[in-house]
């Protein structure tokens, strides 16, 4: 790869904020297509991409991250849990608008 291109690609990978339902903010680094890297509480969480039917879904050191759009779901992982059993907490992007009428 040409110094230019791994410029280009390290230029491309950008940080996602989120604020969550409950009032805590989840700041989303994708650099792969397989991982997500979560800071939140801080604390920095590397998960690794998991089977989801709608999405993508990352799980891993005790918590899932399962986006699809500007929403993501922030889930506990109860131990021995590949796939959360309580739905845990919604977190909208900063870049999501909403309208109230």
């Amino acid at each position: 790869m040409e110094p230019a291109d791994t410029a280009r690609k390290a230029d491309q990978i950008a940080v996602t904020a989120y604020v969550c339902d409950d009032g805590r903010g989840v700041s989303a680094l994708y650099p792969d297509s397989q991982t997500v890297v979560l800071t939140f509480e801080g604390n920095v969480y590397r998960l690794g991409a998991a089977v989801s039917g709608s999405g993508a879904r990352y799980a891993g050191k005790g918590l899932q991250w399962w986006a699809k759009g500007d929403e993501a779901m922030l889930t506990p992982l109860a131990p021995g849990e590949e796939i959360a059993s309580n739905p845990g907490v919604r977190c909208l992007s900063s870049a999501h608008t909403r309208s109230v009428y």
